[in-house]
């Protein structure tokens, strides 16, 4: 049996050679998850164009550090330090997939969490073209309003076209695709 890590189902998700991702949540797991996405897109002879976001100064330097340390190319050096919001204020670049990484795990927002992520995809959806691809550890919270089951009720209810994937006990990707409507403007 193989068991599929959270980078190949990135992969089964939709990313493929060429592809164009800005990556949130950059330094995700002191930039351990950027050097793992490299070595499983690497065996799979993936080449993304890469833009990462990440809002704490002291994980772009220690991500970068560890991304020099396992030699992993300079495309994926291309951090920005500034916050998700103001990227995705100031941004005028399309690309085909987002990822998400820890950024959801903290309810930040209290009860109107859920209202912050569907406006962050719904934004994101503006100059994505393809998915929008988020973790959720579950681990992290277990709030009587945020939590697993209310995840899931909140993407099966709000997106029609959309995978969600156990990775490990606490560790979630959703897969969300951008929803195309044929429409004739006649």
């Amino acid at each position: 049996m193989t068991i599929m890590t959270l980078t190949d189902e990135l992969i089964r998700c939709g990313i493929k050679e060429n592809s164009s991702i800005i990556h949130f949540g950059a330094g995700h797991k002191n930039g351990q998850f950027l050097v793992d996405m490299y070595n499983s897109f690497k065996s799979n002879s993936i080449s993304p164009n890469y833009v990462g976001v990440e809002a704490e100064e002291s994980k772009v330097k220690s991500t970068i550090d560890l991304l020099l340390k396992n030699e992993v190319p300079s495309v994926y050096q291309n951090i920005t330090n500034i916050s998700m919001q103001d990227y995705i204020v100031d941004n005028n670049h399309q690309y085909d997939h987002a990822i998400i990484t820890g950024i959801f795990d903290k309810s930040l927002y209290g009860e109107t969490q859920f209202q912050f992520i569907h406006s962050i995809i719904n934004e994101l959806f503006k100059f994505v073209n393809e998915s929008v691809l988020f973790t959720y550890n579950s681990s992290d919270h277990q709030e009587e309003t945020y939590n697993i089951h209310y995840m899931n009720g909140y993407v099966q209810s709000n997106y029609s076209r959309y995978s969600v994937v156990r990775i490990n006990e606490h560790e979630y990707l959703y897969c969300i695709n951008k929803y195309y409507l044929p429409y004739n403007n006649i």
